[in-house]
């Protein structure tokens, strides 16, 4: 369940970053990158279980931001416009 997620993820990335039409060059070298900053990320909190903890804390403001706070400020920003015009 957990390497589909990845996989529509990234796919959605990868899509995005077409979108700038990078070359296919330019999208293999950030498709290693991205891969290769995941991989380790998840290494070195998944190293210690205290530090997964700590991030996990971390990770529930990160979600509260992505969630709530960011689409609260967007759906702010096209009703002010909205109004406007």
């Amino acid at each position: 369940m957990k390497l589909e997620k990845y996989l529509i993820t990234f796919y959605g990335i990868l899509i995005i970053l077409k979108g700038f039409n990078l070359k296919r060059k330019h999208l293999i070298v950030l498709t290693y990158i991205i891969s290769a900053l995941i991989y380790i990320t998840a290494y070195f909190v998944s190293k210690n279980l205290f530090i997964l903890f700590r991030f996990l804390n971390y990770y529930a403001y990160i979600c509260l931001i992505n969630f709530v706070i960011i689409p609260f400020i967007v759906f702010t920003i096209f009703l002010v416009k909205l109004n406007h015009n």
